[in-house]
C-alpha cells in the first residue's frame, strides 16, 4: 500500500471497499495542505501592489484552506476514536464551508461577465465579515454612519448592513442544486446529526436486542456502512472546495483589472498596480 499521509490504516482496513475513495481523501488533503501559508502580503518585492479585493480574496481563502483542513482532520480523528456523532456534525460544518466557496466562485462568474465590480466587492466583503449577531451588525451601521457625517464614506447604511449580515446557508445550497441537485439533500440528511431527531439519537446510539430490551453505546455506528459514508461525503465535499478555491484564483487577473479600472474612475494613481 502506498503511504499514507492523512488517513490512519485502520480506516483502510475497516473500508476495504473504499480504498480508491479514502485515496482520494488523502490526496485532497495533502494538496490543501501543500497550498497553506502562514503570511499573505499586498506586495512583493520586484512586483505591482496588488488591489485590496483581490488582496482580500487571498487572505480570505487562505483562512478558509486552514479551516477546510482543520475539519477534515477533525472528522478523520473523530472517527478514528469511533465518535460518530461528532463526526457527522464537522461534517456538517465542513458542507456550509465548502459549500460558500463552490458558490462564491460561480457568482463571480456572473459579476465578472457584467463588470459588476463593486458587487464583487461586496461579495468578498460579506465573506470575510458577515455575522448574524445583531449587535454587531449595528455597531458596523454606526461606525459607518459616523463617517458619513464627516463625508469619508460612499455606502449607504442599507449597503453596510447588507454587506456586515451573512447569508443564509441554505440559499447558499439551493444556488448549488440548480448544479447539482441532490446537495441540499444531503446537507438535510447531515442535519439529521446535529439536531435532537432519530438519525443523531436512537439511529446512531442504539440497537434493539428484542421487543423490550436495547442496547445503548456509541460503538454501535461504528460500521463499515455508517463510515463508509461520512468519507464518501468528506471526498465530495473537499472536491467542491478544491473546484471553488482554484476557479476563484484563476480569477485574480480579471478582478485586478475591473479593481484598476474602478480606481481610474475615482481618479486615483494606480501607477503601483501595473
Amino acid at each position: 500500500m502506498a503511504k499514507i499521509m492523512n488517513i490512519p490504516t485502520e480506516l483502510y482496513e475497516l473500508l476495504p471497499s473504499d480504498k480508491e475513495c479514502l485515496q482520494s481523501v488523502d490526496r485532497r488533503l495533502s494538496l490543501i495542505d501543500g497550498h497553506k501559508v502562514k503570511n499573505v502580503y499586498p506586495n512583493e518585492i520586484g512586483k505591482p501592489l496588488t488591489p485590496r479585493t483581490v488582496f482580500r480574496f487571498q487572505v480570505y481563502l487562505q483562512v478558509v484552506l486552514h479551516r477546510v483542513h482543520d475539519l477534515s482532520n477533525s472528522i478523520i480523528n473523530c472517527v478514528k476514536n469511533k465518535q460518530v456523532a461528532s463526526a457527522f456534525i464537522l461534517l456538517r460544518a465542513l458542507n456550509e464551508n465548502t459549500s460558500v466557496i463552490y458558490d462564491a466562485n460561480r457568482r463571480l462568474d456572473v459579476l465578472i461577465s457584467s463588470g459588476d465590480f463593486k458587487s464583487i466587492f461586496k461579495l468578498i466583503f460579506n465573506l470575510q465579515y458577515g455575522t448574524r449577531i445583531p449587535d454587531r451588525i449595528d455597531e458596523a451601521v454606526e461606525d459607518e454612519g459616523k463617517k458619513c457625517e464627516e463625508a469619508t464614506s460612499k455606502y449607504s447604511d442599507n449597503d453596510v448592513r447588507e454587506a456586515f449580515t451573512a447569508q443564509q446557508i441554505l440559499n447558499v445550497l439551493d444556488r448549488i442544486s440548480k448544479d447539482i441537485p441532490a446537495h441540499r439533500g444531503i446537507y438535510e440528511y447531515l442535519c439529521e446529526y446535529a439536531h435532537p431527531n432519530y438519525d443523531g439519537l436512537m439511529g446512531l446510539y442504539t440497537k434493539w436486542i428484542d421487543k423490550f430490551s436495547v442496547e445503548i453505546s456509541t460503538d454501535i455506528s461504528y460500521t463499515e456502512h455508517t463510515v463508509s459514508r461520512i468519507f464518501v461525503s468528506l471526498d465530495i465535499f473537499l472536491g467542491m472546495f478544491i473546484e471553488g478555491h482554484n476557479g476563484i484564483v484563476n480569477k485574480y487577473p480579471e478582478i485586478k483589472t475591473l479593481s484598476i479600472e474602478d480606481l481610474k474612475q475615482q481618479g486615483e494613481d494606480i501607477s503601483a498596480y501595473e
